[in-house]
């Protein structure tokens, strides 16, 4: 009787043994197919949303340098400027004309539309000005909060100008107080910067 129990237990594992190898072989394939696709799909995640732009240095040092600041058309806010104890309010052609006054941008240059910035609750404007020659004015005005939407010319005005790096470079770093340009990324490429503190405003200088 134990023989027969025996051979009948015999049988059972050649006649199943086949079976369960071929499930185990399968099931490691499969297994060794899903670890490669789910590696694959990590790796896409990862490179998701990095271009060439993404990798290039210079673009990430100005994206991390303005990616705080929000910006909004000088018209949307009311920008005044103290005059002799009353505060006056301004139009951006007027204060293109302030630039060209104190600054010393060429009265011929082209303005772009002038921004406001906001990073937190500092504001800031910022003008790019090109002049006939090919000059790069870069400018920008620290303001003070006077309520609401209105804003008072603070009196400091940092200007990064340049002819040799107009499209990379010489970007106003700080838009208060100290007065910072980056620096041009060529040998030899000059960056001027021009800091000025305005005490009392003149209205000539906008007219």
């Amino acid at each position: 009787m134990k023989s027969i129990i025996y051979l009948y237990i015999w049988n059972i594992n050649n006649i199943y043994s086949p079976n369960i190898m071929r499930h185990k072989n399968n099931f490691k394939i499969f297994s060794v197919v899903v670890s490669a696709m789910l590696i694959l799909l990590s790796c896409q995640r990862n490179n998701e949303g990095v271009s060439a732009e993404d990798l290039n240095t210079s673009s990430i040092q100005q994206k991390n340098n303005s990616s705080n600041l929000k910006s909004t058309s000088f018209n949307s806010y009311d920008i005044f400027y103290d005059n002799n104890g009353t505060n006056t309010q301004i139009t951006e052609s007027e204060y293109h004309n302030f630039l060209i006054s104190v600054m010393n941008v060429p009265s011929n240059s082209n303005f772009d539309h002038t921004e406001v910035l906001s990073n937190g609750s500092d504001k800031y404007l910022l003008t790019v000005a090109v002049s006939s020659s090919g000059t790069t004015y870069r400018i920008s005005d620290q303001l003070s909060g006077l309520g609401g939407d209105e804003y008072l010319l603070a009196g400091s005005t940092c200007a990064c100008t340049t002819s040799d790096c107009v499209n990379l470079g010489c970007e106003v770093l700080n838009k208060g107080v100290p007065c910072e340009c980056s620096e041009c990324p060529g040998e030899g490429e000059q960056c001027t910067k021009t800091h000025t503190v305005t005490s009392e405003y003149s209205s000539a200088w906008f007219q």
